[in-house]
């Protein structure tokens, strides 16, 4: 056997070529990969360049897309991030006079859920996404989101997704505002825009506002109604329409509304899923929803 020996000039260089055209970060960090089902597989994780990848299997495929991730990332390991429908949890918003530590965060939230959430405390699952307010009238204020949904509906959506471990469960408004303000930088401290999401399973339209995430969900396709029905709730001051339809949805738009159409090649609720825990505004500030009896790390 001829051994070819290579200077230190040319073995950098290949080095160099083999990082460039890695798909998979080599990090000692985990590698989010968003996973979703719509009429496909989506998943969706960013390479070294931090640039989005995207692979589509067909549907129930979890064998197969996990097999593939752990053959392309090696070493590097996986975190499965999926989101979860508005319709399964119960949320609310806290704007408090004062900053609070993690450990306040925690001793709110528990007294919250045992005060005003509707089930039995020991089978509740929550999350948490803290951040500071720049008021004018009190610079130590403060938000906190909590979000909570029953340990059993939890489970049973993480399920659909054997063999695949699903390590973070999202809140799907928080997962879709973080895609949004990903492709649309300029627009995420415009308190006037209505986001506008639409597949094949629902149609929704957010904004988070100081006060409240703003929310509403329809399975019809009638963009129209829904935000008809949304200013019936809301009354907002809604200036920009950003609509992201999924691929195959083609149904007339209204011609009374200023719409801004997102390009839909990448997935848009795998991608916020990726994008969890970037530092991004709408990133949950502990990780997935936990059994409130846990300690978390």
């Amino acid at each position: 056997m001829n051994v070819i020996c290579m200077d230190n000039n040319l073995t950098k260089m290949i080095n160099q070529i083999k990082q460039k055209f890695c798909l998979f970060p080599q990090s000692p960090l985990p590698l989010n990969v968003g996973i979703w089902q719509d009429q496909a597989l989506e998943l969706l994780w960013f390479d070294q360049q931090q640039i989005p990848r995207v692979e589509r299997l067909p549907l129930h495929s979890m064998s197969s897309a996990r097999q593939y991730l752990n053959k392309q990332a090696r070493m590097t390991k996986i975190q499965w991030v999926t989101a979860i429908l508005p319709q399964h949890t119960w949320s609310k918003r806290l704007i408090l006079p004062h900053l609070l530590s993690s450990q306040e965060c925690e001793q709110q939230c528990h007294y919250t859920l045992q005060k005003e959430f509707p089930l039995a405390y020991e089978h509740i699952w929550f999350d948490y996404r803290y951040q500071p307010i720049q008021a004018e009238q009190n610079p130590q204020a403060s938000q906190l989101d909590i979000v909570a949904i029953h340990q059993q509906s939890a489970q049973q959506h993480i399920r659909q997704f054997l063999p695949i471990k699903i390590n973070v469960l999202d809140h799907l408004a928080y997962v879709l505002l973080r895609a949004f303000y990903y492709l649309c930088p300029e627009l995420q401290h415009n308190n006037e825009v209505l986001w506008l999401y639409q597949d094949h399973q629902t149609t929704i339209a957010i904004q988070d506002k100081p006060q409240q995430c703003q929310l509403l969900q329809k399975t019809s396709e009638n963009l129209t109604a829904l935000i008809d029905q949304y200013q019936q709730y809301y009354a907002p001051n809604i200036k920009h329409y950003v609509l992201y339809r999924t691929a195959n949805l083609s149904s007339p738009l209204s011609k009374q509304y200023d719409w801004q159409l997102l390009d839909n090649h990448l997935p848009l609720i795998p991608l916020g899923c990726a994008l969890w825990g970037n530092g991004s505004a709408m990133s949950t500030k502990k990780g997935n929803y936990q059994n409130v009896n846990e300690t978390r790390s």
